[in-house]
């Protein structure tokens, strides 16, 4: 049948949202480099436009620069040694599924991206699994339970408020009774130096949630794929300890070896250390996971 625009408005009909199936919140998220500027097409402008501070004539500069030259500028740009104005003229855009309604409060505050959004007011929502924190992994079996319970009224309310009263309820009112982590996907754009920004920031473990980081190592494992850029994953996380040096901090771990410092390493924290806590098996296993796919594609 020919595509028409009409054909994907929202019609009113019976329907189930659950289906019937459970997916952990970790192992569940998924990024696809959807655009990108290939790094080939960069060499060809990147070392005029990081130098054309000193750059009198653009076309004697750029008749003369040799192939090395431009490796060895690209690699510096790459490295973060020059005017982060590149980074910036590097378009990228991304798909990220399998996240919940909860993450994406913290996707939207990098206000240097923009978004197009799985919207739950133009369309039933159908056909999405039930999403199961780590941390519910390791509680004893009645919390799961209860939880999974919970999750499955909420689903039924929505069906039944859609499917019964969807002449006087509104569905962009009966989708505020679906759960916070319902599933949902959302496209990524902005600059390669902002996308950089956020892996700094949501790979901090010490401070970010678990989804966070697991998120930001996805994001981090496509870009490696196309451009040559490198995170410490596991490098000082500043924030944290800037912020244990004063009252106005959660402190909720103890330091790990790289944060430790004279306000850090006998601070009182809310849950001490990170590794004791419920799910953190699941995310280390995860995280491992990605790191030892990302040293073999080195």
């Amino acid at each position: 049948m020919e595509f028409r625009l009409n054909n994907k408005r929202f019609i009113k009909r019976k329907i189930k949202s659950w289906n019937g199936k459970y997916v952990n919140d970790l192992s569940n998220i998924r990024v696809t480099l959807l655009n990108y500027t290939p790094y080939e097409k960069l060499c060809e402008y990147i070392p005029e436009l990081v130098t054309a501070t000193w750059n009198e004539d653009i076309q004697e500069f750029r008749d003369t620069l040799l192939p090395e030259d431009r490796d060895k500028i690209m690699k510096l740009c790459f490295d973060g040694k020059l005017i982060p104005t590149a980074l910036k003229s590097i378009p990228v855009t991304i798909l990220i599924e399998g996240i919940t309604t909860h993450d994406v409060t913290h996707l939207l505050r990098h206000s240097g991206l923009s978004f197009a959004a799985d919207c739950t007011g133009d369309k039933y929502i159908t056909d999405r699994p039930i999403i199961v924190p780590s941390f519910l992994e390791d509680c004893p079996d009645e919390y799961l339970a209860r939880y999974i319970m919970i999750q499955q009224e909420s689903y039924k309310l929505y069906d039944d408020i859609c499917n019964n009263l969807g002449t006087k309820v509104h569905i962009q009112d009966a989708r505020l009774v679906l759960p916070r982590t319902m599933e949902t996907f959302y496209y990524v754009t902005g600059s390669l130096f902002d996308f950089i920004r956020l892996l700094q920031q949501r790979i901090d473990m010490q401070v970010q949630p678990k989804s966070d980081n697991i998120l930001a190592l996805r994001i981090y494992e496509e870009l490696k794929k196309v451009y040559p850029i490198n995170i410490n994953i596991h490098a000082r996380n500043n924030f944290y300890c800037s912020e244990s040096e004063h009252e106005l901090s959660s402190k909720w771990y103890s330091p790990l070896p790289q944060n430790e410092t004279e306000y850090t390493k006998n601070m009182q924290t809310v849950y001490g250390d990170m590794t004791e806590m419920y799910g953190y098996s699941r995310y280390k296993d995860i995280e491992n996971h990605i790191v030892e796919r990302l040293k073999e594609e080195e």
